[in-house]
């Protein structure tokens, strides 16, 4: 269980967090929502009550609005039913002091995880004055541990609890993006170079020395606010020094250094960089260097063909603009009455309102479609795209965290070491021939393929097979949708089945006989079927 506050960054209106909280208008996306504090269990009509509420507080400029989103795994769905998550709910508003505010919650389901999303009226429905929870992410990760071992819940990681609450905050927001991208931040790059930089500016004596050490790392030293930063010396990212250590804020430095100075111009000409950064992936993978030079290549076109259908829709909107300000000034020496005159203005206008706005449809057209020839914009994004194109390597590399993971498709018998040699296309293509797949599923993973062969076994004779629907997520877990509604989830060396499904269970048993044979081990009380070497991830597990 992971608990997360969401900073509004549009505004504070509770309305539409309460009407995305409850989903409304994409009913597949929510399981169940409901209002708690209000006078009227209606939900609609609780909104009401907590915008007249929030109304009455006229003294605090802050948001009034409270957003929490906790998420499950998998494994644990079985376990969640409305009551628990009712009372997950309760014990989130007790955390954080706000058991008697007025509050909207709702279950979504259109993700990897089922994930409760809770909005808070900040404002005492009482005393009308407004609430800030002190220190929330320490309760936020005390909470969900306790309800962990109170529900039997697989027990996530929580917070350092010697980390400073800004830190645990950075530093969230850090595996986000990094979990969402597979790549390196900035920030995650200037921790692994700290050592260097310390011991550097332990011999530093002035602003000229401290800035030639961040610069021979690929950084730099620069005013933001009243504080540092440190800027990629190459690029436009950068990070709070603060925040990655209390030793490089501006007041410490400037202790040290006296009042800061910018580095001097002829610095970044004569200071050579030892290394940079570059937004490294993370994953491991002896594919992945080769395969993430083509996604930079493919990145760099991308980026190129969106550029340069940017300048020509400038261009072309400039020349429009110059032919009609030119046809407005031949107007104007053009002798007739005044009435005429200005009726021709707004004929003018109006021609050229429309021609611009075909203009910006055409160059938004273009955009689109360059987007949708490379219709990823991160790491994972690309990884994900061609896993569900039937790259193998691709979904090797997206579930490889701390070690490497084999593709399915690549070939382990000495009899077949000469497959490894070949291209990856050639590589498939022997593979599949060996296993008598027909021409048609030749672009899909290979458990895609028997989770296929499987729906066409069940069919009744004469009838087509049951559709199956698939996803990749970010970790590479392909999540198959059945027919109805049942969920069956394969992430290398597990394969979860929704709880109380019959056909789930079924075809998930079915999958990893097929592709596991006698080191299949079976674990129905979590719902899952594994490979025997992960025997250490569960417990419990009847041979």
């Amino acid at each position: 269980m992971i608990a997360k506050r969401i900073d509004r960054q549009s505004g504070d209106n509770y309305r539409a967090l309460a009407l995305y909280v409850a989903a409304a208008g994409h009913e597949e996306k929510a399981l169940m929502s409901w209002a708690t504090g209000c006078l009227d269990d209606d939900y609609l009509s609780g909104i009401h009550e907590v915008e007249a509420t929030q109304a009455l507080n006229n003294t605090s400029a802050k948001p009034k609005t409270y957003h929490l989103m906790v998420s499950f795994r998998p494994e644990d769905e079985d376990k969640l039913t409305p009551d628990v998550f009712k009372e997950v709910e309760q014990a989130f508003a007790e955390a954080l002091g706000f058991a008697n505010h007025q509050r909207h919650a709702g279950v979504h389901r259109d993700t990897d995880n089922l994930h409760l999303h809770m909005a808070y009226n900040q404002i005492d429905p009482e005393r009308f004055k407004r609430h800030a929870p002190y220190y929330d992410f320490t309760k936020l990760s005390l909470t969900c541990r306790r309800l962990e071992q109170k529900y039997g819940l697989t027990i996530d990681r929580g917070m350092d609890p010697e980390r400073t609450p800004e830190a645990s905050k950075v530093n969230a927001k850090v595996k986000s993006i990094e979990a969402q991208t597979g790549q390196e931040s900035l920030f995650s790059y200037i921790l692994r170079h700290k050592p260097k930089l310390m011991a550097g500016l332990e011999a530093a004596a002035t602003w000229h020395e401290a800035h030639t050490v961040f610069l021979k790392q690929g950084l730099q030293l620069k005013i933001s606010g009243n504080g540092l930063a440190i800027k990629d010396r190459h690029g436009k990212h950068a990070a709070k020094a603060s925040a990655i250590d209390r030793g490089f804020s501006k007041v410490k430095l400037e202790a040290r250094f006296g009042l800061f100075e910018d580095p001097a111009a002829d610095l970044f000409q004569t200071v050579k960089t030892d290394t940079k950064y570059t937004a490294a992936p993370l994953l491991v993978s002896p594919e992945r260097d080769n395969l993430y030079q083509i996604f930079q290549t493919e990145m760099a076109t991308r980026r190129s063909a969106l550029e340069t259908i940017n300048q020509d829709g400038a261009r072309r909107y400039e020349a429009a603009r110059i032919k009609w300000e030119q046809k407005r000034r031949e107007l104007e020496c053009l002798p007739m009455l005044k009435h005429d005159r200005q009726r021709a203005r707004l004929e003018l206008k109006a021609r050229e309102r429309a021609e611009l706005e075909a203009l910006r449809t055409e160059v938004a057209a273009k955009r689109q479609t360059a987007r949708e020839e490379r219709p990823y914009t991160s790491w994972k994004k690309y990884l994900q795209h061609q896993a569900t194109q039937g790259h193998e390597t691709a979904l090797a590399i997206l579930r490889s965290k701390n070690e490497a993971v084999q593709p399915e498709a690549t070939p382990t018998t000495p009899a077949d070491h000469q497959i490894v040699s070949q291209s990856w296309a050639d590589q498939r293509k022997e593979v599949l021939k060996q296993h008598g797949i027909s021409d048609r599923h030749r672009r899909a993973l290979l458990v895609v393929i028997k989770m296929r062969e499987l729906l066409e076994k069940e069919a009744d004779p004469g009838r087509a097979a049951q559709e199956l629907k698939f996803r990749i997520d970010t970790k590479g877990t392909i999540i198959f949708t059945l027919p109805d509604g049942g969920t069956i989830r394969d992430s290398g060396q597990e394969i979860h089945f929704s709880a109380h499904n019959t056909q789930a269970m079924a075809l998930a048993l079915k999958l990893a006989e097929s592709r596991w044979g006698k080191t299949m081990l079976s674990d129905e009380s979590k719902n899952k079927f594994l490979l025997l070497q992960s025997r250490y991830k569960s417990k419990n597990i009847e041979r």
